[in-house]
């Protein structure tokens, strides 16, 4: 009996190219997209051989749209990032001097200071709890080592 079978490779079905298309438009980071993009251009690769590269063409369109996204997001982020990070280190710095202080008296009187400072940061919440958290922590060593 003689088979009949067609082979049909996956890179000529409609399905393969929207696919892409997807796993393009899923990349939240430019290393992603990079890392994706390597892959297609073995893919690109295999199309120009078989002189099919237009049916690529709406992955390199797609590629070249989502990288400019990521290159705007990442530039409209990174006042942002710069700010978190500035509370980051704002807080990291008062840990070391919260640690750092013996007194009861001293730490009550580093309160105001904190509460001042904490005005460029209310934007941030995370960063506020967590230093209200440590000033309150750091009072009751302090409350307990006079008891």
């Amino acid at each position: 009996m003689e088979s009949r079978a067609i082979f049909v490779s996956y890179r000529n079905l409609p399905l393969w190219i929207e696919a892409g298309l997807a796993a393009i438009g899923r990349c939240t980071s430019r290393s992603q997209l990079d890392e994706l993009g390597e892959i297609f251009r073995r893919e690109r690769d295999w199309y120009d051989q078989h002189e099919q590269p237009e049916a690529v063409q709406p992955w390199r369109q797609a590629w070249a749209k989502q990288a400019e996204y990521l290159r705007n997001e990442e530039e409209r982020l990174k006042p942002i990032r710069a700010h978190q990070q500035a509370g980051q280190d704002w807080y990291g710095a008062w840990k070391r001097v919260l640690y750092c202080c013996r007194e009861f008296s001293r730490l009550q009187g580093l309160a105001r200071e904190i509460n001042q400072q904490s005005q460029d940061f209310q934007d941030l919440p995370e960063i506020i709890q967590k230093m209200q958290q440590l000033w309150h922590q750091r009072w009751q060593d302090l409350s307990g080592a006079i008891a």
